[in-house]
């Protein structure tokens, strides 16, 4: 009995240890060598011309400021510009009374008529960077008691672009979002588009290898530390975004299970030594990193 109960004590003074899941890291996951991209951006503030986007949004209306955010707030329409930043969001109500039918764009018209609002308002984002998402929007059902039949009314048709600077696409704050109504009628706009300018690299600013799989390693088991088992399967090129800066990153991609459970997991690493951007989860990446 004595026996017993000193292992309890032992047990509760000393916690349970659980082993990490293995982390099966594949051929294909390796850091970049400095060649294959040497550059990152930095934040280049434009002019945002908020007097005449407000002008056309929302008219000579009254406003308040907190820091270089002016906001407008007028019969439920919400208009919010960073004169710093150039973020602009807008919103505008709409009818969402399931008697009333609302002629669309269809999905093949709404992004050149998403394209136009944003060159009118004189946000277009340069060509080159802007790529076509999606197109998506907003149905509502209403449920007809004579023939007990669920009929869907679309309200909104929303168009999504990402962006790509040299043909790598950026992940993070970068969007542009456009929301159409009746007969192609905005009502909303989300435009996240920090612009920015390049600067070149030294390629000893580069995290080596050895580094890189540290990070993969780290990664991996914080965000599945309940896994049985994790295959990192490959590591993509993409610059991040954290609405500040811009710079070279690797999407690191696999599966995780738990037990006969398969999920994908996914997270950036950068590729600086010292990177200036925030990124998603960093503080859980505190390991000490090995020397080249």
């Amino acid at each position: 009995m004595k026996k017993i109960i000193a292992i309890l004590i032992v047990l509760l003074v000393t916690g349970f240890t659980f082993a990490a899941p293995p982390i099966n890291i594949g051929p294909n996951v390796e850091g970049l060598d400095a060649g294959i991209f040497q550059a990152k951006f930095n934040a280049a503030p434009k002019a945002v011309d908020v007097n005449g986007i407000a002008q056309k949004l929302v008219g000579n209306e009254q406003f308040s400021t907190f820091g270089n955010v002016r906001s407008y707030n007028v019969s439920n329409t919400v208009l919010r510009i960073d004169s710093a930043k150039g973020d602009v969001v807008f919103r505008k109500p709409f009818n969402l009374d399931t008697a009333v039918i609302a002629i669309l764009p269809s999905k093949e018209e709404a992004p050149a008529i998403a394209l136009q609002h944003l060159a009118d308002l004189d946000m277009m984002p340069a060509s080159e960077e802007l790529v076509l998402q999606d197109v998506g929007g907003l149905t509502v059902a209403t449920y007809d008691a004579s023939t007990g039949e669920t009929i869907e009314l679309e309200k909104i048709r929303t168009v999504y672009f990402r962006r790509e600077i040299a043909g790598i696409p950026v992940h993070g704050a970068s969007r542009v979002v456009v929301k159409l109504g009746e007969n192609g009628e905005l009502l909303g706009v989300i435009k996240r588009w920090t612009e920015v300018s390049m600067e070149t690299l030294h390629p000893s600013q580069l995290k080596s290898n050895n580094q890189f799989r540290s990070l993969v390693n780290q990664g991996a088991l914080k965000r599945n530390a309940a896994a049985s088992r994790v295959d990192i399967k490959e590591a993509k090129l993409v610059l991040w975004d954290d609405g500040t800066f811009i710079e070279p990153a690797l999407l690191v991609q696999g599966d995780a299970f738990d037990n006969d459970v398969k999920y994908v997991t996914d997270f950036v690493i950068p590729l600086l030594k010292n990177p200036q951007a925030t990124y998603p989860g960093e503080a859980e990446l505190t390991g000490d990193m090995p020397q080249e």
